[in-house]
């Protein structure tokens, strides 16, 4: 990623992943976790090239992710 797209992964996508991968195995298990994806994970811009991936990487794990971690994990 020599583009510069890597600190926008990292922030967004990256960052919440790692939250709730660690938080679910500290927090009780009726726990909810809520991802904030956006509409340019569903609806993505040319001028988001950055984002949209971003974004779309933190609902997927949203969605992926239910169920099998103590508490939920929801993706907005």
């Amino acid at each position: 990623m020599a583009d510069g797209s890597r600190p926008g992964l990292t922030g967004k996508a990256f960052s919440q992943i790692e939250l709730v991968r660690q938080g679910s195995q500290l927090m009780a298990e009726d726990t909810s976790f809520t991802l904030i994806s956006g509409m340019l994970a569903r609806d993505p811009i040319a001028t988001g090239s950055v984002a949209s991936p971003a974004l779309g990487a933190a609902g997927a794990y949203a969605r992926s992710a239910e169920g099998r971690q103590t508490g939920q994990v929801y993706a907005m």
